[in-house]
Parts: C-alpha cells; sequence; structure tokens
C-alpha cells in the first residue's frame, strides 16, 4: 500500500513540475522581454510600474451575485431586447473581393474576409471554432490563405 502511495505521489509530482516547465518554457506563453522592449513600454501609458494596466477599471465578475444578476439580465423580457427595425442584410460582393483592390468584408460577429495584395485571409473567432492555436511559433505562410 505504501508502494501505490509512493508511486501515485511520484507520478503526481512528475506531472506538476512537467506542467510548471511547460508554462515557464514554452514560447506560446511569453518570454522575456528585451531591453529595447522594455524601453518601448516604459513610453506607454499604460505600462505603469513595470506592468500592463487596463485603462479603465474592468469588472471581473467574481461575486456569486455578479453571476446572478448577469444570469437574470440575459434571461428576463427586458425591453430593448430585440432592434427597433429590422437589421439590413446586404450580399457579398465577390467582385469587389476578388478584384485587385484591397477590401475588408464583416461576416458577422467576429469573422472577417481580409482582401491584401490579391490574396485572401479568412479570420474567424477562434472560440468559435474547434481549436484554439497556442503555438506562437505559427507564421502566416502560403498555405494559410485561401482562393476564392
Amino acid at each position: 500500500m505504501k508502494k501505490m502511495i509512493l508511486y501515485l505521489f511520484s507520478i503526481l509530482l512528475i506531472l506538476c513540475v512537467g506542467a510548471i516547465l511547460f508554462i515557464n518554457l514554452h514560447p506560446a506563453f511569453g518570454g522575456k522581454q528585451t531591453k529595447e522592449q522594455k524601453e518601448t513600454y516604459r513610453h506607454l501609458d499604460n505600462y505603469v510600474d513595470g506592468k500592463f494596466v487596463n485603462a479603465i477599471t474592468t469588472s471581473m465578475f467574481t461575486r456569486s451575485s455578479d453571476s446572478a444578476s448577469v444570469f437574470n439580465n440575459s434571461s428576463t423580457n427586458a425591453k430593448d431586447r430585440n432592434p427597433a427595425a429590422e437589421i439590413q442584410v446586404s450580399t457579398i460582393d465577390w467582385n469587389k473581393i476578388k478584384s485587385e483592390k484591397d477590401s475588408l468584408t464583416w461576416l458577422g460577429h467576429s469573422a472577417f474576409l481580409i482582401s491584401i495584395d490579391n490574396k485572401k485571409i479568412l479570420l474567424i473567432d477562434p472560440q468559435i471554432g474547434e481549436t484554439v492555436i497556442l503555438d506562437s511559433d505559427l507564421h502566416l505562410t502560403d498555405s494559410l490563405w485561401w482562393d476564392f
């Protein structure tokens, strides 16, 4: 029984150390700032005492009463929850997108189609998709461009 507990403790310790090392060493979670970056940051208005601060006070909704209030506001039939008039829906001008002129097309919510230098880039909110890219080594290459 003592051996089993020792093995479980060892495995748990190895997993914890591995997770800590991964978070502290993997480039996706940040890295050391260069002297040039520190100097640039020092001149920014929202960089105070070596840390970035929000420009306005941001509530974190950490109290249970906050959660209850948000739930109540989203589940009641409050007025002004629906638009006063029908929202206009425009059709996409594919000729404009296919042209060589740069353009930005909003597809709704947080999805955009950008046309730059005759290349098409589809930007989608990562929370809507199945995966979130955490790899900071990912760079835009030809494989990430689409032709329409």
